[in-house]
Formats: structure tokens, sequence, C-alpha cells
């Protein structure tokens, strides 16, 4: 990479808290015909929808039809919660969360998509892992950590060009933020990132 400074590598959005649009199709189509033989299809692919609507905007969640029962879906998996108490309060958190989608807290989103995240690499479905790490990230856009985290992910399993866009994003907004060290590791994260074209 021809980087030659941090300020080079940077995008530059009209604002830090904007919506973000990165968008994987592919990981998509994986995740909605990935086989998931415990039952939790139908929650990992509600939550993931409810999220990424919410990441744009609590008008384009509006369009989502199934957000007024988030309160009684809440309450069902509460009081229903089985094995991998973890997964499920996770879910139930997104849900609690977004049942009142103007005050949900991003950092809530944010946590409950990281646990699901790891739910899903440690229960063997990589694009529902990465798909989640991204949320995180996207449902926090002026966080720069959270970005950092989704590009390492992304960079872990070999889906260089994503986890390029969310290094940028992360220098992008430690800039902004005035987060020195997190700014010089996206770019150091980005000058060490391998090209899977050369490679």
């Amino acid at each position: 990479m021809d980087t030659e400074s941090p300020q080079d590598a940077w995008p530059e959005p009209p604002a830090i808290t904007a919506p973000i649009s990165f968008r994987d199709i592919e990981l998509q189509e994986q995740l909605i015909t990935s086989p998931f033989p415990d039952g939790s299809a139908p929650a990992v692919l509600r939550v993931y929808r409810l999220v990424l609507a919410w990441s744009q905007g609590v008008q384009a969640l509006s369009h989502v039809s199934d957000v007024p029962d988030l309160a009684a879906w809440e309450e069902e998996i509460l009081l229903g919660i089985r094995e991998e108490e973890w997964f499920w309060a996770a879910i139930a958190m997104v849900a609690g969360e977004l049942k009142a989608p103007a005050a949900a807290d991003p950092e809530r989103l944010a946590r409950a998509c990281m646990v699901l995240s790891e739910w899903a690499f440690a229960s063997g479905k990589p694009a529902a892992g990465l798909l989640f790490a991204e949320a995180a990230a996207l449902v926090s856009p002026g966080n720069a950590r959270r970005a950092y985290r989704a590009g390492r992910i992304l960079r872990e399993q070999e889906r260089f060009p994503a986890a390029e866009r969310w290094f940028r994003r992360a220098g992008y907004v430690a800039a902004t933020t005035g987060d020195g060290k997190l700014e010089w590791l996206a770019f150091l994260a980005l000058e060490d990132l391998i090209d899977p074209s050369e490679g």
C-alpha cells in the first residue's frame, strides 16, 4: 500500500455519526441460506434485520413490520431462556432496546452484536460472525474502536476489501475524535494489510 501518512488514508464522510452504508451482499446471502440446526435461525435473522434497519436511522426501522411486537418478544425470551443463555440474553437486549427505537443505546446494541458475533464464530457460523461484527460498528458509527475491531475480525477471516474499509473508517473517526493511538493502529493495520490478489 502506498499510503504516506494517516491523514492521507482516511475518507471524509459528512459526519462521523452519519449512518454507514457498508454492505456485504455475499455474506448476507450466506447468512440467509446457511443452516442453523439448533433452531436459532429465526432469532438471528430477525435481530440482524432489526439492527441493520436501526443503523440507517429510526425512520428506516419504522418500515420493519414486527417492531410493535418487540416488547412481547423480549418478555418471551427472558421467560424462556434456555441453553446458551448468553446468546439469548443478547437477543433479548436488542429486542429491549429497539422496542423504543428513538431511545435505544448504540453501545448496548453494539455489545449485543459482539456477543452474537462471538457466538456465531464459536458455533461454526462465520458469515453470521462477520456480519454481527460489522453490525456492532454500524450501530455506533462514531466509535472508532468498534470499526477497528470489525476490520481486525474481517482481516482474520481474509475479507480484505471489507477490512480495509473498516480500517479507513476507524482511522477517520479516531482522527476526528482525537484518539491518536487508535488512529495510528488503524494506519498500521492498513499498511500491513495483505492484498489477496497478490498473495
